[in-house]
């Protein structure tokens, strides 16, 4: 319906309905509960969605897409149904009572939003008289907001040739009232309706040079202040005197009106063309009747008040973005890139340390062997079979030691190693303090969470615990056993010595045959312990490196996060660049939707 109106405007020949991109944008997600921070942009999302159709269909309940609505709006006691009043007069569509309607002056005389029906120069249209900012609001706050929904084109009546003056902390002023109320609409227009109570106040001018300067001259004239809230939507100033006008066109004032002796003061001093003439109420009325609406200028004034919900809502989620995910990815980001070298450093270190092991390890299992079995050598060993029994007794004794050896030296290094770790996160931590990181609830729970999982590994997180000791030790396929086993073929002492009664000289044949065979099988010796630590080496390097896992997993969530709040923000900017898209979404009516989002 309001689609085809506005095309047919337009003069385009398609006058379908199209499907609404906007109303399937503002379904709730179907989708299964994320966690993390995917779950606070999913909130922020549902949360926006559900405000802006509670938004749209408020103002929507309030469009009126087939008559021109022309709205008086202002202060209390502003004249602003004085004006109505001398208008319909005008325009030939008074009622059966001229004056019944105006104001007596006490507050909130207007309670409800009155249209108005007029008909002037073949254009049919609504002057709209809304109850006045200034007084009660909570009584009429919402006839305020439904009938500058209604409105096409909106006059601002003041009493007042002096801007509107803003509010403080506790008050909302009249500027930041029209700031919001008045903002979405098409046009509007000030009227400074001048006091004139008494027939010696007309003159040739209706207002004086000072009254022009507050009026139009700098930027903190009325002009200047209504044209920075208003931006292009204002259309500038006009001056008049809504009583004398009203009296001037007034002749059949009931005999018990509050105006009958009023008018008889003015018109026994005046005359009542002269009079009208100084009201200014006949241009005036010509500046209405030139700017009532047309079907297309409807649609684009209704357009007008669709639109700034959107982009409020559009622009909240940036903020939310950016708060909430935008700026802790970034900051964290920043930090981790510091982060990662120095955990190559921590890493490199630490493989350093493991593979200086090997030269230690071996040249500690070499000497302690030579030592107890030279040892042995010089208490007597008689024989190939005395001398096998004691070298097989001393190597299954450095096989009983030489894992808990090795399982210390590693867990030594492991401990350095995670305590160099957690002393790199703690600057992360500190220096992300000093960021604005931690102003976002969603970062800071996600970084504990990562602080936790980190703060959890013990030596088992390096894989150095249980399992995972013992894979790396070698213990569980017999690695370190079979280091030393063999060792007494493969250097050759059990080869048959020549047998010499001379004792010592039996000895020394002993003592140089194991030396030369210690010194031979060395090498072999310290290529399987390398090869042992290696293991213990890549898994205790892999963890350390593996410290900045989660909190690049911090970085990729919120980033993922971000992007999809920022998705929906994009589409909503879009859809409210898009008339047609505004127009598809008033005209599926909603109904329902509307009435369960006001219930």
């Amino acid at each position: 319906m309001f689609k085809s109106r506005y095309s047919f405007a337009e003069g385009e020949n398609d006058q379908t309905a199209e499907p609404s991109p906007l109303f399937e944008l503002l379904q709730d997600y179907e989708e299964d509960t994320p966690s993390g921070p995917e779950a606070v942009a999913v909130e922020i999302l549902i949360e926006s969605k559900r405000k802006l159709r509670a938004d749209l269909a408020n103002i929507s309940l309030a469009l009126d897409w087939s008559e021109p609505n022309i709205a008086f709006y202002g202060e209390t006691n502003a004249g602003k149904s004085t004006l109505i009043e001398a208008l319909r007069i005008l325009y030939g569509s008074a009622g059966d009572l001229p004056g019944d309607a105006i104001g007596d002056g006490s507050p909130d005389f207007t309670r409800v939003a009155t249209a108005h029906a007029c008909q002037y120069d073949g254009a049919h249209f609504n002057l709209v008289d809304v109850p006045g900012i200034e007084g009660d609001e909570a009584k009429v706050a919402t006839a305020i907001q439904d009938a500058v929904h209604r409105a096409h084109a909106v006059f601002y009546v003041t009493a007042d040739a002096r801007p509107p003056q803003g509010g403080d902390e506790d008050r909302m002023g009249t500027l930041e009232k029209i700031r919001s109320q008045l903002k979405p609409q098409a046009n509007v227009w000030a009227v400074y309706n001048k006091k004139v109570n008494n027939p010696r106040q007309v003159g040739a001018s209706l207002v004086n040079e000072d009254e022009v300067g507050s009026l139009s001259l700098g930027e903190n004239s009325l002009d200047g202040k209504m044209r920075e809230v208003l931006g292009i939507h204002y259309q500038g100033h006009i001056v008049l005197s809504a009583l004398p006008g009203f009296l001037a066109l007034v002749d059949n004032l009931p005999p018990n009106s509050r105006f009958t002796a009023t008018r008889a003061k003015f018109l026994d001093k005046l005359d009542g063309d002269d009079l009208l003439a100084f009201s200014n109420l006949k241009p005036f009325a010509e500046v209405i009747r030139r700017n009532v609406p047309t079907v297309k200028e409807i649609a684009d004034a209704n357009i007008g008040k669709l639109v700034p919900p959107i982009l409020d809502t559009a622009l909240q989620l940036e903020k939310d973005a950016s708060a909430q995910f935008t700026v802790p990815a970034a900051e964290l980001k920043a930090q981790l890139t510091k982060l990662t070298p120095q955990l190559e450093l921590i890493a490199q270190d630490a493989s350093k340390g493991l593979l200086r092991l090997t030269d230690e390890i071996t040249n500690r299992c070499i000497k302690r062997i030579r030592e107890k079995m030279m040892t042995a050598i010089d208490k007597g060993l008689w024989g190939d079979a005395a001398l096998k029994a004691k070298f097989d007794e001393i190597v299954a004794e450095e096989k009983a030691g030489l894992s808990d050896v090795v399982y210390k030296k590693i867990r030594a290094t492991a401990e350095r190693t995670m305590k160099s770790c957690h002393e790199v996160i703690a600057v992360l931590r500190h220096d992300l303090k000093s960021s604005d990181a931690f102003k976002s609830a969603t970062f800071t729970a996600s970084f504990s969470h990562a602080l936790e999982a980190n703060g959890g590994w013990g030596i088992d997180g390096f894989g150095l615990g249980g399992a995972a000791l013992s894979l790396a030790l070698g213990v569980a396929t017999g690695g370190w056993s079979l280091i030393l086993t063999g060792i007494g073929a493969a250097i050759g002492i059990f080869r048959s010595i020549r047998k010499s009664w001379d004792k010592d000289y039996h000895k020394s044949e002993q003592k140089r045959s194991l030396n030369k065979g210690l010194d031979e099988v060395k090498p072999k010796i310290h290529a399987d312990i390398l090869q042992a630590l290696q293991r213990a080496e890549s898994d205790l390097r892999a963890h350390a490196l593996d410290t900045i896992k989660p909190f690049l997993s911090i970085e990729r969530q919120m980033r993922d996060a971000d992007r999809k709040v920022r998705c929906f923000e994009t589409a909503l900017r879009e859809a409210a660049q898009n008339k047609l898209v505004i127009l598809a979404y008033a005209e599926r009516g909603h109904h329902n939707d509307i009435t369960n989002e006001r219930a």
